[in-house]
């Protein structure tokens, strides 16, 4: 039985449709190949959370596209850190506002047929590069004695949601969770979790984080992957980063992919840039 789903919320990397407050600093092209590599990264950094994993992907005629292995003739500087890792199954994302994406994908994992009563699913987004497996770890093991888990972001979002399938009851109090929330403002964790304590769902935090939806956030990501020197899939993240930001024109004189490129999550903006579990 699948007892724990991981699901990953992105939008196909299309410069223009992601990333666009960080795009108004860095260049369209330069924002959502930084967001192609963030979401690549967490594919492979994650690869071995949960039972299965999913990534709950827009729009949908991009399907096929998110695997496709980069081309050198017009994918320039792209390498096997720019992949999705294979353990990674595509799922529509479907259509609605970001709560209601949200929503229906709980709904979907939690309730299939291979899902037990007790099952465990986590759902994030795009923009918390730093996210580490042993932190979606905690997370899943939160959900053996609580409702509801959420990441919050500096921002006042969130990162990270779970929910137990015990909770998808006849009257489905959780929907509510999702339900008069104004995306992409800082209030979202806190009326999310005052709705928690509202449905009497247990709930508990992991602890902050933060997205990466600005220049100024972006800065302060590459800060951190130069203290962390020593490992060298943030030396390589570091190094390219700061060649796409320095040279824009090296990217955009490209396409981001052979069949074109991809994003966040959902339409921007929203919980970061609507991608993110917010």
């Amino acid at each position: 039985m699948k007892c724990a789903t991981l699901g990953l919320m992105a939008k196909y990397w299309s410069p223009g449709k992601v990333k666009t407050r960080l795009g108004r600093d860095v260049s369209m092209h330069v924002a959502a190949r930084i967001h192609r590599r963030f979401v690549a990264s967490l594919t492979g950094k994650l690869r071995e959370c949960g039972d299965r994993r999913q990534l709950v992907a827009t729009p949908p005629e991009r399907r096929q596209d998110w695997k496709a292995a980069p081309s050198t003739a017009t994918d320039r500087g792209a390498s096997a850190m720019d992949r999705i890792d294979d353990s990674w199954t595509i799922v529509d994302q479907g259509v609605g506002d970001l709560g209601e994406r949200m929503s229906r994908w709980f709904q979907r994992c939690l309730t299939a047929a291979d899902t037990p009563p007790n099952g465990r699913a986590v759902l994030i987004g795009g923009d918390c590069p730093q996210l580490s497996a042993a932190r979606v770890t905690d997370a899943f093991v939160a959900l053996r004695t609580h409702d509801l888990v959420l990441g919050p972001a500096r921002d006042g979002g969130y990162y990270l949601i779970g929910l137990r399938g015990d909770q998808l009851d006849p009257e489905r109090r959780w929907t509510r969770l999702w339900q008069d929330i104004r995306w992409s403002t800082n209030e979202v964790f806190d009326r999310t979790m005052d709705v928690a304590q509202r449905i009497g769902l247990k709930a508990t935090t992991l602890p902050v984080e933060s997205d990466v939806d600005t220049k100024a956030d972006l800065m302060r990501f590459l800060r951190s992957l130069r203290d962390d020197a020593e490992d060298a899939e943030s030396t390589i993240m570091l190094r390219d980063i700061q060649r796409w930001i320095d040279d824009p024109a090296s990217v955009e004189s490209v396409s981001l992919s052979s069949h074109t490129q991809f994003g966040d999550a959902a339409a921007e903006p929203a919980p970061p840039n609507e991608t993110s579990p917010q």
